[in-house]
């Protein structure tokens, strides 16, 4: 109901764990941020090109997922090589040579970037929840505490030979 995951009751909400939350979110904004958008700014065409193949070609089901890795390492290295050349066209082997160095981790920065970027707007909307609703963390702590609870009596009777339950 809330959106709070069940690693998100177990944070003990002090000021360390804030500040180093706080120091781990402002670096992945302000390092991982520009790389994660150089890398979107590389990636983009392919990206959009897979799309549209895909849609066009029809592709079923159980072929999506190989014909996505395909897709995508073909596209990636076609526009990716492409985009080298330009620069080494207007510029010069040095410049592309940082170019083209500089794609595979600003791509993996934008992919890190779409997953953290996720989970980090979670734990702050959490932190602010639980501010606001000083007994909710107490209440749903409880409330695993019982189901846990419930979870281990079910187990035990899950164990016990066919025919031996009384209550």
């Amino acid at each position: 109901i809330y959106g709070v995951e069940d690693y998100q009751l177990d944070i003990a909400y002090k000021p360390k764990v804030i500040l180093k939350f706080i120091a781990v979110a402002l670096s992945f904004a302000f390092i991982a941020l520009p790389l994660a958008l150089w890398g979107l700014l590389n990636s983009i065409l392919p990206y959009i090109g897979l799309k549209i193949g895909l849609r066009k070609f029809n592709i079923s089901r159980d072929q999506v997922d190989t014909a996505r890795v395909l897709g995508s390492i073909t596209l990636t290295t076609l526009f990716w090589s492409l985009q080298t050349y330009a620069v080494y066209c207007y510029y010069d082997a040095d410049r592309a040579l940082q170019y083209i160095l500089s794609l595979p981790i600003a791509a993996a920065a934008a992919l890190l970037m779409r997953e953290r970027r996720q989970r980090i707007v979670s734990n702050i909307k959490v932190f602010f929840l639980f501010l606001r609703k000083r007994d909710l963390k107490q209440y749903l702590l409880k409330q695993r505490s019982g189901l846990e609870h419930d979870l281990a009596r079910l187990v035990k009777l899950a164990k016990l030979p066919v025919g031996t339950y009384t209550e």
